[in-house]
């Protein structure tokens, strides 16, 4: 009795899963014919007239020029169609519409994954498909088969490889594929290599076989013949008479591969029927058709043959439609999985290997193939494993992902099933078309090539990929507040950038004789005008003809990488003049602005982290950015504000030694005079403490003197450092290495836009000196219309010259109206509650001390901002006034200062103060 039972459920079992299959093949059969007749009956009766639509529809718009990029070829699964089968219908979700190198090819849906391999290569390569002399004799069928005659891909080889994906039991076609191209497998192609494939993505590939397989009718005991009563006899029979009847227009719209098996009426007659449906003859006998291959004794005898190569990269997406609850495997969904598969989800979930039976490998456990999604095994997707498992890695995010190599399957786990009738569904009507991501995650070329550079992991400019060096890069000068500002400019509020010494951004006129000069010099035409000397002053005209003589070809010719010698020998000739002492011309480079020489000197001295350059704090934001750019370790000295930033030997040598406990070695010091944020001017006293120290610490000294002309003072005029060093004679004047820098951009030139500037370098290796120049060569050329401001700057007019009374007229008017602005906004900010500022001796800035109340720091903290970061902000609000946080130039430990430029207009300056005052004072009240 319990017998009887167990038939019957074998049979109602049987009767609904076929009653299923059959209703919905029928209904996309069904489905494909009525679109196609509705087309055509459309086109042919109504045939409306075209209409022109303004509207570009951007899913189905091509690539530019996808001709450069490589294609990708969309192998289907068992009972799969490729392009121009099912009428309208798309397998891939319209993925081969998006644009002409998606290649869909139609290969047999029921053939073995042998014969697809053999079919996908000429669907490519054109010609007539050759499924091999020994392979046909043994398992009775013709030995060719349809013909290609251009190919799809014809120049495919190993320089115009192809990415492959494939669905199901397409991932084991492509993979079998890339082998017979490891093998020379093809006859007249035997220059095939395994690297004319790029990559391999698997959607739910069959690796190791699936228990469907069984449960549809195939034999545990060898996975290679058929249950007398099942499913695949059924379908057994209907393809077998499906292909005798061989009615063209039917197979022209599906066609289950098997024309080289000769099943047709024409060629087998009625004997031939009846002897292929006893199981005699045809694929089923055989065991030649994909069924025996997706087998898990099938996929182990095929994975047997098959490599994963060390240079195509393998990617894996795979999916479940089950979950454990109290330890059993169930459904994850009663209504979310489609009828198709709910039966076979439930039955694999439950699924015990027959006791009886020898289990198809060693260590098999029935409960490690019990995930499945309907149609495969979790375990069969995620990589080959048996026999021989190969190798692998579990993608739970992009980390894992990092660094991408080939030779390793990457596999990720998607808990969501195909969902096969909405897509079709959906493309039937193609103004719906779904994204194929809802299908099966994959993405087009349109995409950047099928999913390979996605999990490849971040490609190199993204940001998790980009140089940690250049992260840590921090510029305050232009950070958060910049940022803010610029936003509130563009809303319509009027700010006054004091952030950056941008003169000429802040009203300051040029120079006359030198735009005179660099005009003549840009548009050299002028000179051969009648009218010239109406125009230039005689000087002038020497001048701009001076230049052009010495450079050749003009402005726009690159000059040295060291500089135009003729200007250098200018700048050598006023450092001389400036210091007494001689200065060589060989050994002072023209720059793009002061900055590129500080990074390409930086760049010299340090190694790593492990070097240490000693910067004054505060200090410029260059010096903090540039070495963090270069791995090196900022060591801080700190400025002592109380003696108007004066500078304490002692100090340095704490800082030293701290730094060397710490295991760096301080290679450097950078002396910033006048000082840049502070304004300070060093005393020739102190200079020598320093460079004395230096000397004795083995140190090299960066002379940072752009402000060299900004001076506010008579007690404390600029001295270089080179003079110094010099005037200290032996050993320090010959051993001490020093590199000093200048700028157009600073003093009454203020010509920031044009980039120039020099260094000096004084004691350096004549080997070291080549290699700066060899480094300095790779940008091939300083910027040469500011090589000749460089010139004009170091060698202006000298009395006597024509142009020189409104050349010292208009440099003395600016230091003059630079020097009563710093005492206006020294006084202005020292009238103001809570605030403290040295007077600016040099340079063009001031860093006031801000005496934030307590309750002003916590609401910072609140805000999530830094306490002076929080009051400048406020600022900005309040003022448009837009200066630099302290923060950003570094400060000791619970101090606040802001700096901002002296170089608003001096009639706007008292303005600028008093709006300054009110939002100070009344900041102080409201958070007192």
């Amino acid at each position: 009795m319990i017998r009887l039972w167990i038939h019957a459920l074998h049979f109602t079992e049987l009767f609904l899963s076929s009653f299923v299959h059959l209703v919905y093949g029928f209904y996309i059969f069904s489905s494909a014919v009525a679109g196609d007749l509705s087309q055509t009956f459309n086109r042919r009766f109504l045939s409306p007239s075209p209409k022109v639509d303004n509207k570009q529809d951007f899913s189905t718009t091509t690539i530019p020029n996808p001709h450069t990029l490589p294609p990708i070829v969309l192998v289907h699964g068992i009972f799969g169609f490729g392009q121009g089968r099912l009428g309208g219908l798309s397998y891939f979700a319209g993925a081969e519409k998006k644009d002409d190198r998606v290649l869909v090819p139609d290969l047999g849906s029921l053939t073995s994954v042998h014969d697809r391999a053999r079919e996908l290569f000429y669907y490519l390569k054109g010609g007539r498909v050759d499924y091999g002399e020994e392979h046909s004799k043994a398992y009775g069928h013709s030995q060719f088969g349809r013909v290609y005659e251009l190919g799809h891909y014809p120049e495919w080889d190993e320089d115009h490889p192809i990415h492959f994906v494939g669905h199901s039991a397409g991932a084991q076609v492509v993979r079998l594929l890339q082998q017979m191209l490891a093998d020379k497998a093809f006859k007249g192609h035997e220059n095939t290599t395994e690297n004319w494939v790029i990559s391999i993505t698997s959607l739910s590939g069959v690796f190791n076989g699936t228990t469907r397989t069984y449960l549809d009718g195939m034999q545990p005991e060898d996975g290679r013949s058929m249950k007398p009563v099942c499913l695949l006899q059924l379908c057994r029979l209907g393809v077998i008479i499906y292909d005798w009847i061989d009615i063209p227009w039917l197979k022209a719209y599906y066609n289950f591969g098997f024309d080289h098996f000769n099943m047709s009426r024409k060629k087998m007659g009625i004997w031939g029927l009846l002897d292929c449906l006893k199981g005699n003859s045809g694929p089923f006998a055989s065991g030649d058709w994909i069924l025996p291959d997706l087998t898990i004794q099938g996929s182990i005898r095929l994975n047997s043959d098959l490599q994963t190569f060390p240079d195509t990269y393998y990617f894996n997406y795979v999916t479940k439609c089950t979950r454990k609850i109290l330890g059993v495997t169930v459904p994850s969904s009663i209504f979310r999985i489609h009828p198709l598969f709910f039966i076979r989800v439930l039955q694999m979930s439950q699924w015990r290997h027959p006791s009886d039976v020898a289990p198809p490998y060693k260590g098999y456990r029935d409960e490690d193939w019990q995930d499945n999604d309907g149609a495969l095994n979790t375990i069969s997707m995620t990589h080959p494993r048996f026999p021989v498992e190969h190798p692998n890695r579990h993608v739970v995010d992009e980390s894992d992902c990092k660094p991408l190599e080939p030779g390793i399957w990457y596999y990720k786990k998607k808990k969501k099933k195909l969902k096969f009738r909405t897509i079709l569904k959906g493309i039937r009507v193609q103004e719906k078309r779904p994204q194929l991501e809802e299908r099966c995650y994959l993405k087009t070329e349109r995409e950047l090539c099928v999913l390979l550079s996605e999990k490849m992991g971040p490609k190199a400019l993204d940001y998790e990929s980009i140089n940690e060096n250049v992260k840590k890069v921090q510029y305050a000068v232009r950070g958060e507040l910049y940022l803010r500002a610029s936003q509130l400019q563009k809303e319509g509020k009027k700010i006054i950038f004091t952030n950056v010494g941008n003169p000429h951004a802040l009203g300051q006129k040029p120079l006359t004789f030198h735009r005179q000069v660099i005009a003549l010099c840009q548009a050299p035409f002028l000179l051969d005008d009648p009218n010239v000397e109406q125009l230039f002053p005689p000087d002038a005209i020497a001048r701009a003809k001076h230049y052009l003589s010495m450079i050749e070809g003009g402005l726009g010719a690159y000059s040295d990488s060291r500089g135009n010698p003729g200007v250098r020998k200018e700048v050598a000739e006023f450092i001389q003049r400036r210091d007494g002492y001689p200065s060589d011309p060989e050994l002072i480079y023209l720059t793009d602005g002061a900055s590129k020489g500080v990074m390409q000197i930086l760049n010299t001295i340090i190694h790593g982290e492990g070097d240490g350059i000693l910067v004054p704090v505060p200090q410029y934001p260059l010096y903090s950015a540039t070495i963090a750019l270069y791995g090196g370790s900022l060591v801080p000295y700190y400025l002592d504000e109380s003696s108007n930033w004066g500078l304490d030997v002692n100090d340095l040598r704490q800082s030293v030694a701290q730094a060397r406990s710490q295991g760096i070695t301080v290679r450097a010091m950078v002396i910033i005079n006048p000082g840049n944020p502070t304004g300070q001017c060093l005393s020739e006293a102190n200079l020598r403490e320093i460079l004395n120290f230096c000397f004795q610490e083995n140190l090299a000294v960066l002379g940072d003197e752009v402000y060299q002309q900004n001076i506010y003072q008579d007690e404390r005029p600029f001295i270089s450092s080179k003079k110094v060093m010099m005037d200290m004679g032996p050993p320090i004047s010959k051993e001490l290495q020093l590199v000093s820098f200048h700028t157009v951009s600073k003093g009454y030139l203020g010509e920031c836009g044009q980039r120039g500037g020099y260094f000096e370098m004084t004691n350096i290796p004549p080997q070291t000196v080549d290699e700066i120049y060899k480094v300095a060569s790779i940008s091939l050329s300083p910027n040469v219309p500011a090589q000749v401001f460089m010139g004009l700057m170091v060698n202006p007019p000298k009395p006597g010259d024509i142009s020189y009374e409104q050349y010292h007229r208009e440099s003395k008017g600016i230091l003059e109206s630079l020097r009563r602005r710093a005492r206006i906004m020294t006084d202005g900010f020292n009238s103001c509650k809570n605030v403290v500022c040295n007077f600016t001796e040099g340079a063009m800035y001031s860093f006031p001390q801000i005496k934030l109340p307590p309750k002003a720091i916590e609401a910072a903290k609140t805000a999530g901002k830094v306490a002076d970061v929080f009051y400048c902000l406020k600022l900005l609000e309040a003022t448009g006034i837009s200066t630099v946080p302290g923060s950003g130039f570094g400060q000791k430990q619970g101090v606040f200062h802001l700096r901002t430029t002296i170089l608003p207009p001096e009639e706007e300056m008292p303005a600028i103060m008093a709006s300054f005052k009110k939002f100070n004072d009344e900041f102080m009240e409201q958070y007192a």
